[in-house]
C-alpha cells in the first residue's frame, strides 16, 4: 500500500507540473506569434536576442522548444543567425525551476485553487453573453486554467512533506534512503545513469527537478544527488536537441561538458554555500538556496558556453 502512496505523489506531481507548463504555453501562444510573425533582420543583434529570449521564456517546456526550433529551421535554412541564437537560449525555458523551487514553500494552494476555478467560472459565465469578446473569454480560461495547474502543483509539494514519515520509512525499509541520501562519487554516477535512462523513456518535462525537489525535503536524497538529478536531466535534453540535426552536435557536446564541469564546481563551493548559509542551518531556507545555488551554477555554465559557442558558430565562414 504505501508503495503505491509513494509513486502515486510522484506521478501527480509530474502530470500537474507538465500541465502547468502546458498551461503556460498555451497562455503564451499569441504573443509568441505576434513575435515570430515579426521580419527582424539578422544584423540587429539587439532586437533578435530580446525576442527571442521572449520566446523562450513564453515557452517553458524545454524539448519541445527546442522541437520547434528545429522544425522551423529546415523550412528557412538561410537564417541560421537566428535560430542558433534561439537554440543557445534554450537555458531560458527552466525560469518555473528556479521560480517555483523558490517559493513552493509560501504558496497557499487552496487559495490559488479557489482563485483559479473562480476565474474559469467567471469566464464561462461571461461567455453567455453576446457582447463579451471571444478573445477576453479565451484569455481568462487560459488564465484559471494556468493557476489551477499552478495549485495542483503546489498541492503536491504539501502531499510529499505531509508524507515525509511515510516517505522515509518506506525509503528505509527498501534500501533506497542510504543509497540515495549517500553523497559518494559511485552514487551519484548511478543516480544520473538512472536520470539519463528517465530522460529517454519519460514523456513529461520537468521530472529533473521536480522530483529532486520532493525527496531532496524528504530527506531521501542528498544535496550532491538531487543536483546529479538535474544535471541528468540537462545532459538528456541537450542529447535529444541534437538528434537528427549535425549543426547543433558540436554545441551539444560543448553543453553537457559545461554541465559537468558547473557540477563539479558547485562540489567545489559547497564550503563557501556553508559559511554562506551559516545563519539558516539545518532549515529549509538553507535547503532551498543550496539546491537553487547548485542548479544555478549548472544552468549558468550551459548558458555561458553556449552563447560563446553560438557566436562562433552563426558566423560566415569567410570570417573564421
Amino acid at each position: 500500500m504505501n508503495d503505491f502512496i509513494i509513486l502515486g505523489i510522484l506521478a501527480f506531481s509530474l502530470i500537474m507540473l507538465h500541465e502547468f507548463l502546458e498551461a503556460i504555453a498555451k497562455f503564451t501562444l499569441p504573443y509568441r506569434e505576434r513575435i515570430l510573425a515579426r521580419t527582424l533582420p539578422e544584423k540587429n543583434i539587439g532586437p533578435l536576442l530580446f525576442y527571442r529570449s521572449l520566446l523562450a521564456i513564453g515557452m517553458p517546456l524545454p524539448r519541445k522548444y527546442l522541437h520547434e526550433i528545429k522544425l522551423n529551421w529546415s523550412k528557412e535554412p538561410q537564417k541560421t543567425r537566428t535560430y542558433i541564437l534561439s537554440y543557445c537560449l534554450w537555458i531560458l525555458t527552466l525560469w518555473p525551476a528556479i521560480l517555483l523551487t523558490l517559493g513552493f514553500l509560501t504558496v497557499n494552494s487552496i487559495l490559488l485553487l479557489g482563485i483559479g476555478f473562480a476565474i474559469v467560472i467567471f469566464a464561462n459565465l461571461t461567455s453567455l453573453f453576446p457582447k463579451t469578446g471571444l478573445r477576453s473569454i479565451s484569455f481568462m480560461k487560459n488564465l484559471g486554467k494556468l493557476i489551477i495547474c499552478l495549485a495542483l502543483v503546489c498541492l503536491s509539494f504539501e502531499f510529499s512533506l505531509q508524507w515525509s514519515s511515510l516517505l522515509q520509512t518506506w525509503g528505509s525499509e527498501n534500501g533506497f534512503s542510504y543509497f540515495l541520501a549517500d553523497g559518494r562519487f559511485f552514487n551519484l554516477l548511478l543516480i544520473i545513469g538512472l536520470g539519463l535512462i528517465c530522460a529517454l523513456i519519460l514523456p513529461y518535462e520537468g521530472w529533473y527537478w521536480i522530483w529532486p525537489l520532493i525527496m531532496y525535503f524528504n530527506k531521501q536524497l542528498s544535496l550532491n544527488g538531487a543536483v546529479a538529478f538535474f544535471l541528468s536531466g540537462m545532459v538528456g535534453i541537450l542529447w535529444a536537441s541534437a538528434w537528427g540535426k549535425k549543426t547543433l552536435r558540436s554545441g551539444a557536446i560543448i553543453g553537457a561538458c559545461s554541465a559537468i564541469l558547473g557540477f563539479f564546481l558547485f562540489g567545489a563551493l559547497r564550503n563557501e554555500l556553508n559559511i554562506l548559509t551559516s545563519g539558516f542551518e539545518n532549515s529549509q531556507i538553507q535547503k532551498l538556496f543550496s539546491l537553487c545555488f547548485g542548479w544555478s551554477i549548472i544552468l549558468g555554465m550551459i548558458f555561458l558556453s553556449m552563447m560563446v559557442w553560438g557566436h562562433f558558430r552563426a558566423l560566415p565562414k569567410s570570417r573564421l
